[in-house]
């Protein structure tokens, strides 16, 4: 088991419906991720699924609810060619840690109509904020929840 990132209380402020916790990865499911969607990963640019998985963990910038209680889904949009980065979480009654069960490239138009829970607000590039009406404030591009982890993992 690898711990990849982690929800910290400061994360949780942001986006309440989180609970405070590691995100883990298991030996197990790194390689059924890397079986299942290594060319994909390979494709967008990363060499292995867990720099993939870090890379979208440390850039999240869309939560989705996902298939079962307590599991979540993070997008990250800056893959080239156009595309997203999706990671599924689970939480299993009385864990404190989530666990990646999936992770690959999408194309953007998987999530188009669905609705997410959490998303980056915009940001407002302009200098002069008369430049633009209803100037556009708040969090910042994305969350990163693997910054308070330990790097030698």
């Amino acid at each position: 088991m690898l711990i990849v990132g982690k929800i910290t209380a400061e994360i949780k402020k942001s986006i309440p419906f989180l609970q405070i916790g590691n995100i883990i990865i298991t030996t197990q499911d790194l390689e059924h991720i890397e079986k299942s969607h290594g060319k994909q990963i390979k494709k967008a640019g990363f060499h292995a699924a867990l720099d993939f998985i870090k890379f979208v963990l440390g850039h999240v910038e869309i939560i989705y609810t996902g298939n079962h209680e307590q599991s979540f889904v993070l997008i990250n949009n800056q893959l080239k060619p156009r595309g997203q980065a999706v990671i599924s979480l689970f939480k299993e009654t009385n864990q404190n840690d989530y666990k990646v069960i999936t992770s690959h490239p999408v194309k953007p138009q998987y999530y188009e109509n669905k609705t997410p829970l959490w998303g980056r607000a915009p940001t407002n590039h302009f200098k002069n904020i008369l430049e633009t009406p209803g100037a556009i404030s708040g969090q910042s591009d994305y969350v990163d929840f693997t910054k308070d982890i330990d790097s030698n993992q």
